[in-house]
């Protein structure tokens, strides 16, 4: 499975990153879930619309809450890596910066 994140690399060079597989690799989608695994890991993206869910805060709920019981359903009981990707990151200023409203997460709901 290949993920494309269109992001430019710093240097000249473009890097990937590979996962080798102890087994039979089995594909899917479940939902807006596209996933590959075989007997010992699960890798999964979710590509989830910021918009449709009205802003980062939001958006990064929905998108863990799926990514959790979508790990839970599979029977992978570790999480081993997560990467985030959304733009503007450093967008706003103070509480209202888009990486502290991502950090912040469901934790400061009022």
């Amino acid at each position: 499975m290949q993920i494309n994140t269109a992001l430019d690399p710093l240097n000249a060079a473009s890097a990937s990153e590979l996962w080798w597989a102890s087994g039979t690799v089995r594909h899917g989608q479940l939902g807006d879930i596209r996933y590959a695994m075989d007997d010992q890991h699960v890798f999964a993206i979710l590509e989830c619309e910021e918009t449709l869910q009205g802003e980062l805060r939001p958006a990064s709920e929905f998108a863990y809450r799926e990514l959790l019981a979508f790990q839970q359903d599979c029977g992978y009981p570790h999480l081993l890596r997560i990467w985030n990707y959304f733009d503007a990151i450093n967008e706003g200023s103070g509480d209202h910066e888009r990486y502290r409203q991502f950090s912040l997460g469901p934790r400061r709901r009022h």
